[in-house]
């Protein structure tokens, strides 16, 4: 079908299967690896990943939203999907939030009374604010908000947190002291009865750098596409003595050349003459634009 278009993009099983490999390679024992696809898979288009994700052997999927749950399901019936965004009236959701292998990460303990009303226990995921100051319950509204769980029976499958800069610095205490609090977070859960739920914390940079962190799963997002989180995390990596490991991207944009044009030296090309040719130059016109995302400055 691509010989029909004049632009395409094409995803690398091999690259992907390489990127999933090489993460599974430093995953702690028991630790289990869960795919984000949210944002339509960061631009790489959902339905197309859950296809290839689930052909490489992954057994768990992690989206934002009901929206994108629904359009993995159609595609699987049975894959966990893991729905990290907050549920806006979840009351108004049962007739999809019901199935049973959607997890769904909370934050408010109303919220969890009106999913626990019609959802399978446990699935049920807390989340746990250990240093990120977006969602999630820390100090004495965790306490207040696990009494409050308990007191009503609702039973919970899992417990969670984000760290807030391990991708964005060389220096990791901060990151250090959200393990520390997730931790202490787990040991109050268990002393108001919740003792084996699953626990997860890392993403991409940190899965890389914390292998104590790594806990029962670990969600790789941006990596599984073959791209470092920053540079700060690629050299922190190689601090700890890993230089071995490797990221393939996985997407690679194609288009094909529709005409060649011959320019003696001081000629411009491109909108707003912002190219000149500085010697007799060989041009190959590509037919992108605007519409592909290119820009007007390409030349």
């Amino acid at each position: 079908m691509k010989d029909t278009y004049s632009s395409w993009i094409e995803i690398s099983k091999r690259s992907l299967s390489n990127n999933l490999d090489n993460f599974r390679s430093i995953l702690r024992p028991n630790s289990t690896l869960t795919a984000i696809l949210k944002s339509n898979a960061y631009g790489h288009g959902i339905e197309p990943m859950t296809r290839l994700c689930i052909e490489a052997g992954i057994s768990r999927i992690g989206v934002n939203s009901i929206e994108e749950a629904l359009l993995i399901r159609n595609i699987d019936s049975k894959i966990p999907i893991l729905i990290m965004g907050e549920i806006q009236n979840p009351e108004k959701r049962k007739d999809v939030l019901s199935d049973p292998n959607f997890w769904i990460v909370f934050s408010r303990p109303e919220t969890a009374r009106i999913l626990s009303s019609f959802l399978p226990a446990p699935k049920l995921h807390l989340k746990i604010d250990t240093g990120m100051g977006r969602l999630g319950s820390h100090g004495e509204t965790l306490k207040q908000t696990l009494s409050e769980l308990k007191n009503v029976g609702i039973t919970l499958g899992g417990i969670c947190t984000h760290f807030a800069s391990t991708e964005d610095v060389l220096e990791h205490k901060y990151s250090l002291m959200q393990t520390q609090k997730f931790e202490e977070a787990i040991f109050l859960a268990k002393s108001f009865g919740y003792n084996h739920l699953i626990r997860h914390a890392c993403a991409s940079a940190s899965t890389m750098l914390f292998p104590n962190a790594h806990f029962d799963m670990v969600r790789i997002g941006i990596s599984l596409y073959g791209l470092w989180p920053s540079i700060q995390t690629r050299l922190s990596l190689n601090l700890t003595g890993n230089k071995n490991f490797q990221l393939n991207p996985i997407l690679s944009w194609k288009s094909r050349i529709v005409h060649i044009q011959y320019h003696p030296a001081d000629s411009y090309i491109g909108y707003g003459s912002t190219f000149q040719t500085s010697y007799p130059t060989k041009v190959a016109i590509v037919p992108v634009g605007y519409y592909e995302r290119s820009g007007s400055k390409t030349f």
